[in-house]
């Protein structure tokens, strides 16, 4: 027995009205859409997008060096992402072995379904190769940072910015060698 229009999604209730009898029709095209997320069936839910962390650079004393494995690691109570720094090298021939400004580095925030709402602890961590501008002392620094993040009441995580200045990598306990 056939489905009542009503308790179709839209893209299926034309392709009835198209193919009076098109039974087949109407189930491929109803697979088709439940299978991509887009219904307009009540009690459905399209998956909400993923939000995004941005870290930044702010650094005004220090220069990274981009010749060393600059990683740094978004650890969330759901997943782990790694990002690796990137970006021009510094105008500065003398320098040309550091970032001018390292570009940002994006993560994808997306919490499992059925998450329930509210903040959760997460943590940006990594070993930065610095520089001091002034004095040109040089060192690896295991950075820290802190970050809450916020699911929503629709399981979307909020997007957020984070920036990673002067400060954070003074306090950030230098890495020292065996």
């Amino acid at each position: 027995m056939p489905l009542p229009a009503a308790a179709l999604p839209a893209a299926a209730q034309r392709a009835r009205a198209a193919r009076p009898g098109g039974w087949a029709a109407t189930l491929a095209v109803s697979a088709l859409l439940c299978l991509t997320g887009v219904t307009g069936a009540a009690g459905r839910v399209n998956p909400a997008p993923p939000g995004t962390l941005t870290l930044t650079f702010a650094l005004r004393d220090f220069l990274l060096n981009r010749e060393a494995p600059n990683r740094l690691t978004l650890t969330t109570p759901w997943s782990t992402h790694e990002g690796v720094l990137s970006g021009a090298p510094h105008p500065d021939p003398a320098r040309r072995a550091y970032y001018a400004r390292p570009a940002p580095l994006r993560w994808p925030l997306l919490a499992p379904a059925g998450t329930r709402p509210g903040p959760y602890p997460a943590r940006v961590a990594g070993q930065l190769f610095t520089c001091a501008v002034s004095g040109g002392t040089c060192s690896v620094r295991a950075v820290t940072l802190p970050v809450t993040l916020r699911v929503q009441p629709d399981g979307r995580v909020q997007p957020l910015g984070v920036q990673l200045d002067d400060p954070a990598l003074r306090g950030a306990p230098l890495r020292l060698r065996p």
